[in-house]
């Protein structure tokens, strides 16, 4: 049975490898990079009903002064795009004033869709009336499948996928913690609740305001470096406390107040994992199921995250203190799961951010 069970969390493992390797080649060979490819995020072509989605890397990209003139070949036809800055922009290089567009040196429709991120700053782009046609459009679609599958799914869903891709490297983590007890998974353990701490004291000390630490001589750069400071030491001690306590007993005194700081690691965690999880797999519920799952404010949503995070850690704590056999490796299924959860739903949050694909 145990052997069974190595076999399937193995295979999840490495089908889990196998699609956010995928999803993470779709979502940085298509991100947009400005300026280094061209000075907008991307552009569109509307024709009727139709949206395709460009890359702004195919375009070749000159600068004059305040212009930028933009060009690609769509269906073997030349397609450029002039930006202008005007004297009062002149400061922000990405913003433009006026577009205009051209197709087989004919004028056609372009117009400012709005900003996102993209590493800077960027506009995006929709020209219209180019006179394709269906078959021409939908082979544009197949030749930038990934750049229009991306701007198909939308924010939203990207969320949803780096959730569930979230959630099952917790399930995988949380299996092999359980099955396998042993000095990597007790490491790997102890890492994740080092990491819950560093999270837990910087949140705590960087909500204090300045104003309240100025008066004891700390300016804001040097009170920000020392909040960093501190929560990287506390999560190395809640480390080394939580993997000395899996790897040999201590005196009773010592084990209760260990347990205790890996009980904080663990609070660390589970609050991460839970609220920013939890609020996407209940819209994601919402949207394709039609249940009303979006009327609970946001200040009970949060009490109700802390209160569960608070018992998932006493339990936690518990757990290690009693150091059975069967409570160790219940301990190290939370901690390695939550932990899980917690660093891969960081990951894409802050890839999805930094990529441009969410504000």
């Amino acid at each position: 049975m145990q052997r069974t069970g190595l076999f399937l969390s193995r295979f999840a493992i490495a089908l889990w490898t196998v699609l956010t390797i995928a999803f993470l080649m779709l979502l940085i060979s298509n991100a947009p990079s400005v300026p280094h490819n061209a000075p907008f995020a991307s552009l569109s072509i509307r024709e009727e009903n139709s949206i395709v989605y460009l890359p702004n890397r195919i375009f070749r990209c000159v600068s004059e002064n305040k212009q930028f003139e933009c060009q690609t070949e769509i269906q073997n036809r030349l397609l450029k795009i002039n930006l202008s800055r005007s004297s009062q922009n002149g400061f922000d290089d990405y913003h433009f004033s006026s577009c205009s567009a051209f197709y087989e040196g004919k004028a056609i429709g372009c117009e400012n869709r709005g900003a996102t991120y993209a590493p800077v700053i960027a506009q995006i782009y929709e020209v219209n009336n180019l006179g394709l046609n269906s078959s021409e459009l939908r082979s544009l679609q197949q030749q930038y499948w990934g750049m229009n599958l991306l701007s198909q799914l939308g924010e939203t869903r990207l969320f949803w996928i780096s959730t569930g891709l979230s959630v099952a490297a917790g399930l995988i983590a949380a299996s092999f913690a359980w099955q396998c007890p042993n000095i990597v998974a007790k490491t790997f353990a102890s890492l994740f609740c080092g990491f819950g701490s560093f999270q837990v004291m910087g949140g705590f000390l960087g909500r204090i305001p300045f104003d309240e630490v100025t008066p004891y001589g700390f300016v804001p750069e040097t009170w920000s470096l020392l909040v960093k400071g501190i929560s990287i030491v506390s999560g190395i001690v809640i480390a080394i406390a939580t993997l000395s306590l899996l790897a040999r007993r201590t005196n009773h005194l010592l084990t209760v107040l260990l347990s205790l700081g890996s009980g904080l690691g663990v609070f660390g965690l589970c609050w991460q994992a839970l609220s920013w999880n939890v609020r996407e797999i209940l819209g994601f519920i919402s949207f394709n199921f039609g249940l009303e799952t979006s009327t609970i404010p946001s200040t009970i949503f949060q009490t109700l995250i802390i209160a569960v995070a608070i018992v998932l850690a006493t339990a936690a704590a518990t757990l290690l203190g009693l150091r059975t056999h069967r409570s160790i490796k219940a301990f190290m299924l939370l901690s390695s799961g939550f932990g899980a959860v917690a660093i891969v739903s960081n990951f894409f949050l802050l890839l999805l951010l930094g990529l441009g694909y969410a504000d």
